[in-house]
């Protein structure tokens, strides 16, 4: 208790205070009542008072701070980081192998327009030729090519009649895979002898093409070459 006219004294303080301070951890020695400054002790990095924020991590048995990290926003502290504030606005696209992040604008373009196909050649088959009547006597080259873009079928047919015999009606060949419950048209022209157009078409779940001239008639005859294309839904 202090008396009136009665100087007062701070206590001394003689105890060690823990102090923290940006980058290291240290103990200081409380200031004295007789005026003393105190003293900072370091105690990492062996003593020197030299740590950083990186390094202080480190010695925590954290993750090293120059690994590559993804943030939100930029850290002054991590050197191979990669902020995702960066980037500008789109969809996230990540590069194979690297792992690299960057920004895909919007739309996202695919590749084939679309249809998934890479470039790959149309295979070939062969297909059947019967008539509606009769029995054509004797083929020349008979040849089917095709291309499937998911359910979708594009096909050609070249059919060289080399003895029509007693074929009439119309000219039938196989499709390359059944078709839909749907009926479809096809077109093409008789490239040997007359120059006329062709006109076809499917049934429903065919199996084969029905072909004739454009004007109706049955379009088979020796020396003739009846070639089609078209485009079908797969069943």
């Amino acid at each position: 208790m202090a008396y009136i006219g009665e100087e007062l004294q701070a206590p001394e303080l003689d105890q060690p205070v823990l102090e923290l301070q940006a980058g290291q951890v240290a103990v200081t020695q409380a200031p004295q009542a007789s005026g003393g400054t105190g003293t900072v002790v370091p105690i990492i990095q062996g003593g020197t008072g030299a740590a950083t924020t990186a390094a202080a991590l480190a010695n925590l048995g954290a993750a090293p701070s120059n690994a590559t990290y993804i943030t939100q926003t930029a850290n002054a502290v991590l050197s191979a980081e990669q902020s995702l504030s960066a980037l500008a606005t789109g969809y996230m696209k990540v590069t194979t192998a690297t792992g690299v992040i960057s920004s895909q604008a919007v739309p996202i373009p695919i590749a084939d327009g679309g249809t998934n196909d890479t470039g790959t050649v149309w295979t070939a088959y062969t297909p059947t030729i019967t008539t509606q009547t009769g029995t054509i006597t004797a083929l020349g080259t008979v040849t089917g090519r095709y291309k499937t873009l998911g359910k979708t079928v594009f096909f050609q047919v070249s059919i060289a009649i080399t003895t029509n015999g007693t074929g009439a009606g119309s000219v039938r060949a196989t499709l390359p895979l059944t078709g839909a419950a749907f009926e479809f048209s096809i077109s093409g022209v008789e490239t040997a002898l007359t120059g006329k157009g062709l006109a076809g078409w499917t049934l429903t779940s065919a199996t084969y093409v029905i072909i004739i001239f454009s004007d109706g008639t049955y379009p088979g005859a020796d020396g003739r070459r009846l070639v089609v294309s078209g485009v079908y839904e797969s069943a």
